[in-house]
């Protein structure tokens, strides 16, 4: 059996793929998407399972209509082929919200072979009841062995004190993630008073002025020195917007990594038990009130207990390993 990727694991930096692509590899052919005028279309129809993933994201510029039309056709010719489709749903909505996404998360519903979610919330969030036959659940898996030891000092590079303990967050700066929020939050709470440093690391801008325990630092972090960020951080933190946040990769990096993470009550996390035993997890239904209840999740942070809620992660990602669920991981594409 071959199974195709959607997008190409080998042409990004998403560990989410490389690993799908490791733990299905011994039971299967399993190649990336490729690039259409390269190799034609007739390869790319050659496979029997096709696992898109992000597939509805249509970004917001002028050419968004070119891409609809590439990606529709594609799921069209699928369809009529009766090939094998598996639509892996990470997103509540796509964060950039149009028609083209909402059309093909329409088809996808529809056409899509099996549903996978990452968590069991995404039935209720995302309108699934009446697709439950084919929907399967297997959660997200671990980064254990995809960054390679690093001796980056990230104190000294930045010239962080010695003393402090750094919040840390990752990722792109969009506007879902609430960066500014973020900011203000942290500098209306005590531990912009305390030996404690935010360091935002991501590729995107702000119009913000960094304060005295705040670090912006926009380029990614490369895959090099990522290990030394997560090790030497106290603690990660990623405020979400619940329109269409769901799944955080984030999340279980920061796991993977014995770290605790601080993030919105949103569908990958409303159905852990013992959730508070390594996560700081608040909810809010305003933008007044995510600031307010932001606030407060940081003012009740004890770095006391940040180390033993660090291996409670640790062995909560343990127990959902690409490995664990290597067979449940197999058993969508069979």
């Amino acid at each position: 059996m071959k199974i195709l990727i959607y997008p190409d694991s080998k042409s990004s930096d998403n560990f989410y793929l490389e690993n799908l692509s490791r733990i299905l590899s011994p039971q299967f052919q399993v190649d990336g998407y490729y690039n259409i005028k390269s190799v034609g279309i007739k390869k790319i129809l050659g496979y029997n399972y096709y696992s898109l993933n992000w597939f509805e994201s249509v970004l917001v510029n002028r050419f968004r209509w070119i891409t609809f039309i590439k990606r529709f056709f594609l799921l069209f010719l699928l369809k009529i082929l009766s090939k094998k489709i598996i639509w892996t749903i990470h997103n509540k909505i796509s964060h950039e919200t149009n028609i083209y996404s909402e059309i093909l998360i329409s088809l996808l519903k529809k056409w899509s072979s099996k549903i996978h979610i990452l968590c069991p919330a995404t039935i209720e969030e995302c309108n699934l009841q009446k697709y439950e036959k084919k929907i399967i659940y297997v959660p997200h898996g671990d980064y254990f062995n995809n960054y390679p030891s690093s001796n980056f000092d990230i104190k000294e590079y930045y010239s962080i004190p010695k003393e402090n303990n750094i919040l840390l967050f990752i990722g792109q700066i969009k506007p879902y993630k609430n960066i500014e929020l973020l900011i203000n939050a942290f500098e209306s709470s005590k531990l912009s008073k305390e030996n404690w440093t935010l360091l935002i690391c991501g590729d995107g801008k702000l119009n913000v002025q960094p304060s005295k325990n705040i670090i912006l630092d926009f380029n990614f972090i490369p895959n090099e020195k990522m290990r030394a960020y997560l090790e030497q951080s106290s603690l990660l933190i990623a405020p979400y917007n619940k329109k269409s946040a769901l799944n955080s990769g984030t999340l279980w990096l920061a796991c993977s990594f014995a770290k605790s993470f601080i993030l919105p009550d949103i569908g990958c996390v409303k159905d852990i038990l013992n959730r508070e035993e390594f996560l700081y997890i608040y909810d809010y239904a305003s933008q007044e009130e995510h600031l307010k209840n932001l606030t407060d999740t940081l003012d009740s942070i004890n770095p006391e207990v940040l180390e033993t809620m660090g291996k409670n992660a640790h062995n909560f990602i343990c127990q959902n390993s690409w490995e664990r669920n290597k067979e449940r991981w197999q058993g969508i594409f069979g």
